[in-house]
């Protein structure tokens, strides 16, 4: 009897053994991964940095001041230059007697008008009066690198002018006017720089 005993006890030790050694198999096994379930980081696309062309600046004679006093007069006599050069206050923000005119023209089509050196600190006034209704592009560019400093589009007419204000930086000291009508109707475009009553740089 303690034989028999004996036998299933060692029976029974040999079978707990062999299922430990199965169930710790069990928990250890690690499955094989396959293609779904590797895990990958986002694909980064870096762009491509673009060159930004730097602005053409045309070639512009110099304007010249010869004559400009009987440019002046073939303007409309209410233009802001005309009352300018007939001693009066156009101009409501300018100290008064620090306007003076820097360009008076007559152009037609698609014209660039080259600034004289401009004092820093001021401010210029474009001012267009057209012979009939036009729409018009007009921008102002600093020399010598073509940076837009100012202007606008819109229309104008024969009756009373369209301006533009803007103040000139202290460090710019030349540029050129860039003027694109719809038409080939005659423009009287006039630049007028002056001293501003209320600074444009404060």
């Amino acid at each position: 009897m303690k034989r028999n005993t004996a036998a299933w006890a060692t029976l029974l030790g040999l079978a707990i053994a062999v299922t430990g050694c199965v169930q710790l198999d069990t928990e250890l096994a690690v499955p094989s991964a396959t293609p779904d379930s590797v895990i990958r980081g986002p694909v980064i696309e870096v762009p491509v940095e673009e060159s930004i062309p730097a602005p053409v600046v045309p070639e512009i004679p110099p304007y010249s001041a010869a004559g400009l006093n009987q440019r002046i007069k073939s303007l409309a006599k209410d233009s802001e230059a005309r009352e300018l050069q007939a001693g009066k206050h156009p101009i409501d923000d300018a100290v008064p007697g620090s306007a003076k005119v820097l360009i008076a023209e007559i152009l037609s089509g698609e014209s660039y008008v080259a600034l004289p050196k401009i004092d820093g600190g001021r401010t210029l006034r474009v001012s267009l009066r057209c012979q009939e209704e036009t729409r018009f592009d007009l921008g102002v560019y600093g020399l010598p690198d073509g940076t837009h400093i100012g202007g606008g589009n819109g229309e104008c007419g024969p009756l009373g002018g369209t301006g533009f204000g803007f103040g000139w930086s202290p460090h710019r000291i030349s540029g050129y006017l860039h003027f694109i009508p719809s038409g080939d109707e005659k423009v009287e475009i006039t630049v007028i720089d002056y001293e501003s009553a209320e600074s444009p740089f404060t």
